[in-house]
């Protein structure tokens, strides 16, 4: 991961929450978001997470 911007950003509110990762590469950027009810975030941050590690620039 060295060179790679990473930022990770979690909001929301009452109802939904959400949690974006942005990727910075040399000439472009991925984005991934999580978005879920707030009762069942949780339920999917784990598969979110596995998600989010298979993409090359984490490996």
């Amino acid at each position: 991961m060295q060179g790679t911007s990473i930022l990770r950003r979690r909001y929301g509110n009452e109802r939904y929450l959400f949690e974006d990762v942005y990727i910075a590469r040399d000439s472009d950027m991925i984005v991934i978001t999580l978005q879920a009810t707030a009762s069942e975030f949780d339920r999917y941050t784990e598969d979110f997470n596995r998600v989010v590690a298979s993409f090359d620039p984490f490996k």
